[in-house]
């Protein structure tokens, strides 16, 4: 968070760069990813996202996509982005959470990603809605965050438990 809110480029390089190694963790195409993010991205786009970055203001999807940052195109690397510079308020959308019921009858897809439309944009606010909604519910400890009930509901899915997940989702009214 610190380096995306950095004033100066080569630090907010590297907190994006930093997005993508994490993004792709388990992938093989990790360092690729992260080396070619490092070659395309421009000095301008960089500035551009340090301004951009420091006066945000809602989901700001589509903002943040009409960077054009290498890379960052689509929902899951663009919610991530949204949620490093501000973990306190907002949750990552990836394809493997968009799956579940009643996430994936609001979205459109592509057979590889979540394109970034007016649909879409409108369904990543009510996620993150209910992800701020149960974290102010669950209470488990004492900063509970929308990100962290996103990442539980990525592991409920990752660990076969897609049922459960999908029951709190169905039984959650925002």
């Amino acid at each position: 968070r610190s380096l995306l809110h950095a004033s100066d480029a080569q630090s907010v390089k590297d907190g994006l760069s930093g997005i993508l190694y994490w993004g792709h963790y388990r992938a093989g195409i990790r360092d690729h990813r992260v080396e070619r993010f490092r070659t395309k991205v421009t000095s301008d786009q960089l500035e551009q996202g340090i301004k951009t970055f420091n006066g945000l203001v809602g989901g700001s999807l589509r903002r943040l996509q009409e960077l054009g940052l290498p890379e960052f195109r689509y929902m899951a690397f663009v919610s991530k982005l949204r949620t490093f510079l501000d973990p306190e308020r907002y949750c990552v959308l990836d394809k493997k959470i968009a799956s579940l019921t009643p996430l994936a009858s609001r979205l459109t897809f592509q057979p590889t990603y979540i394109p970034i439309t007016a649909q879409n944009d409108r369904a990543y606010k009510w996620w993150v809605h209910v992800c701020q909604s149960l974290a102010s519910r669950l209470r488990t400890r004492p900063t509970m965050r929308p990100v962290d009930v996103e990442r539980g509901f990525f592991y409920l899915v990752d660990h076969s438990q897609r049922e459960i997940a999908e029951q709190l989702l169905q039984n959650h009214r925002v």
